[in-house]
């Protein structure tokens, strides 16, 4: 009995042994391999894809199987199999005809990337249709790194490598209306601690009492600055961003892609029960302004899933890289919710590294914007946009910040609050109210103190001499009072007395400029007076 029952598990074992099934896939007309050809086994539902050159190789525990061979542009094929050894078999697959844009094309004389990606195309107009018109929630983080290198003079130990020098985020509500967008701002950060990140444009925005006006500051390397920037959709026929190009760049997914581009399939893989195909793309002109990498589909509903992409004739920038990905928004809406721009660019000599994502959520398809919403301002902040209170940006960061992160923001925070204090200000008035000779004849007497937010300039003796005045020498009296006030509004008070020797008259002109509303760069100016010209 002992003997009976060890010969039966033996046999049951050796009936249940794997057999291991292997072949070659051509097609029927030239003979030629078959690559990523999806290979079924039944009724085990396992399965393999057959390699560049046409093999395939798997393990079937069944002694009764039926294999079933399908890839995109040819007929299905199910075929039986007895299993008793290793099997080795020739499948050939008969090519169909696939209907195209209205154009009948033999899959034979098709590459089959190009197929999958005429068919992308082809359905393209549904996903664009669908999405004229939206408000979203967008999250913005920007990271740069400088190289740093050791030098000899260093007196203390330098760290060669990149090292953070700049971080900046925002989160603020988009508005899209066919082309026109706005933004409304409701939290932004911004620490840097390298000074030639810093340029300045007209309007400063600050809650502290910082003296007068001096400027917008903005970081002249931080070409994605804000969700408009970073609004890139391969949908589009062409990329009209000016930073990556001065030439409009050709979309992978336009009409003309196939003019343009190569496309070959290198994988297909099972991605949560539906088939994703990884198409590579190639420019086929070499000095244009074109993409290159790898875009992933998905089978249902030939929709681009990401997109890995490099742009070798950047016009500002190097190692250029863009990722993207789409996702299903509702039921029928297919849009952007994530966007990575990495790259380097030199600066005054230095080489800086970027990396700027966007994640978009909370999506509104139906929106209702009132009349002139979509006026000449792009942007505007609320009014708790630019304090320091960070609880707001804790709340909708898609992931914490990193160790180094951390420790880049606690580190300038400290450098913030030591240049907002009391003591930094009185140290600052003493160098800025420290005036020369120099200052008296030729750049101008300054007086600030900044604690009260309150500037005072007068003219240099230079400035006040018009020996070639209308009438002869004419003598010049002006200057200028700033005061900031505690809501960040700004009074400017601008003042020129002018007197003729030889005329024996008076002129003169008083300018008021005042900042009622800084958040959204609002601001009035009066000017009366008579003043030769």
């Amino acid at each position: 009995m002992r003997c009976l029952l060890g010969l039966t598990i033996m046999l049951g074992f050796s009936m249940a042994k794997a057999q291991k099934i292997s072949g070659r896939v051509v097609a029927s007309d030239t003979k030629e391999a078959l690559a990523f050809v999806n290979i079924v086994i039944q009724p085990e539902g396992t399965g393999t894809y057959s390699d560049e050159d046409g093999n395939f190789e798997l393990n079937a525990t069944s002694s009764n199987v039926r294999m079933i061979f399908s890839l995109l542009g040819y007929e299905t094929l199910e075929k039986d199999y007895t299993l008793s050894a290793p099997l080795d078999v020739k499948i050939e697959l008969k090519p169909t005809i696939l209907e195209l844009n209205e154009a009948v094309v033999e899959a034979k004389k098709e590459n089959i990337g190009k197929t999958i990606m005429k068919l992308v195309i082809d359905e393209k107009e549904k996903v664009l249709s669908v999405n004229r018109a939206y408000r979203c929630d967008t999250y913005l983080q920007t990271n740069m790194e400088k190289w740093i290198e050791k030098s000899k003079k260093d007196t203390v130990p330098i760290v060669e490598g990149y090292q953070p020098v700049y971080f900046y985020e925002s989160f603020s509500r988009l508005h899209y209306l066919d082309g026109k967008y706005k933004q409304n701002i409701k939290a932004e950060r911004k620490e840097t601690g390298d000074d030639d990140l810093k340029e300045y444009g007209r309007m400063a925005i600050d809650w502290s009492f910082s003296g007068s006006s001096t400027g917008l500051i903005y970081n002249p390397i931080e070409y994605f600055r804000n969700p408009i920037d970073a609004e890139i959709d391969l949908y589009e026929n062409q990329i009209n961003q000016t930073t990556l190009s001065d030439r409009p760049i050709t979309s992978p997914l336009s009409n003309f892609a196939t003019l343009n581009y190569n496309f070959k399939l290198i994988a297909i893989d099972d991605v949560e029960g539906d088939t994703t195909f990884t198409i590579q793309v190639q420019p086929k002109f070499k000095e244009s302004p074109l993409f290159e990498g790898e875009l992933k589909i998905k089978q249902k509903g030939y929709l681009l899933k990401s997109a890995t992409l490099s742009l070798p004739n950047s016009t500002a920038m190097r190692d250029f890289r863009f990722e993207i990905r789409y996702d299903s928004i509702g039921e029928t809406n297919w849009r952007p919710t994530y966007r990575k721009f990495t790259y380097q660019t030199p600066l005054k000599g230095s080489k800086y590294q970027v990396e700027t994502t966007v994640t978009s959520s909370n999506f509104d398809f139906q929106p209702v914007f009132e009349k002139g919403f979509f006026n000449n301002e792009l942007v505007f902040y609320e009014l708790d946009a630019l304090n320091r209170d960070t609880t707001l940006l804790s709340k909708v960061r898609p992931a914490p910040l990193s160790l180094q992160q951390k420790q880049f923001v606690t580190k300038q925070d400290s450098v913030w609050l030591y240049e907002h204090s009391e003591a930094y200000y009185r140290i600052q008035d003493s160098i800025y109210n420290h005036n020369t000779i120099v200052d008296f004849l030729y750049k101008g007497i300054g007086w600030k103190r900044r604690s009260k937010g309150l500037t005072l300039y007068f003219d240099s003796v230079l400035e006040s001499i018009q020996p070639l005045g209308v009438g002869g020498y004419r003598h010049n009296l002006g200057g200028s009072i700033d005061k900031e006030f505690g809501s960040a509004n700004s009074l400017e008070i601008g003042y020129r007395i002018n007197y003729g020797f030889n005329n024996q008259d008076w002129k003169g002109r008083v300018r008021f400029r005042y900042t009622y509303l800084p958040q959204r760069f609002s601001k009035f100016s009066l000017s009366f007076g008579d003043m030769y010209e």
